[in-house]
């Protein structure tokens, strides 16, 4: 959640970068020209500088809280990234913040309902996650997404058969 909460380190760094960057240029420039291009090419900076700040916080690491006493860590990770790799972000033009995985005793109830859903799978275990994302700057490829907004609770089903590679069986809201 803490994505959520405010920028990320990898942002709060290049907006010092980029404060640093403009005083120096605020510097030389009204050093050589004089002070109304320095105001100008400053604020023409900053502006550029701020919209790089937005889009750069878009490649901030996920947050994961996918511990499990059922499965390993690298099976936890396995079906982590089979949820990064699905076609849902690049088709919404979202981004991944977080990632929980909701717990062995809840996705042990759901196994029953996706053997249900799919009886010629043979699917012998069950992993729900849910995920927290957000839409892009200029969300204009993805419909239902409002631009730059956070959505919670986004709920991924995977299902495999004995020990094999996780599968997205379903995502969405309940």
């Amino acid at each position: 959640m803490a994505a959520l909460i405010g920028p990320s380190v990898a942002g709060i760094i290049y907006l010092a970068v980029s404060i640093v960057v403009l005083v120096l240029l605020f510097w030389f420039v009204r050093r050589k020209k004089g002070t109304l291009a320095a105001v100008l090419c400053t604020l023409l900076c900053f502006v550029i500088l701020v919209l790089g700040y937005g889009f750069g916080s878009w490649y901030a690491p996920v947050d994961k809280d996918i511990g499990s006493d059922v499965y390993t860590e690298a099976e936890m990770e396995a079906a982590s990234d089979a949820i990064l790799a699905d076609s849902f972000w690049d088709e919404m033009n979202a981004r991944v913040l977080d990632i929980h995985y909701i717990g062995d005793e809840q996705s042990e109830n759901y196994l029953a309902s996706v053997q249900g859903r799919f009886p010629d799978s043979d699917y012998t275990e069950c992993a729900v996650f849910n995920t927290d994302f957000r839409s892009a700057f200029l969300a204009k490829n993805a419909a239902p997404l409002e631009p730059r907004e956070v959505y919670t609770d986004y709920q991924w089903v995977l299902a495999r058969t004995d020990g094999g590679d996780w599968e997205v069986v379903t995502s969405g809201y309940a």
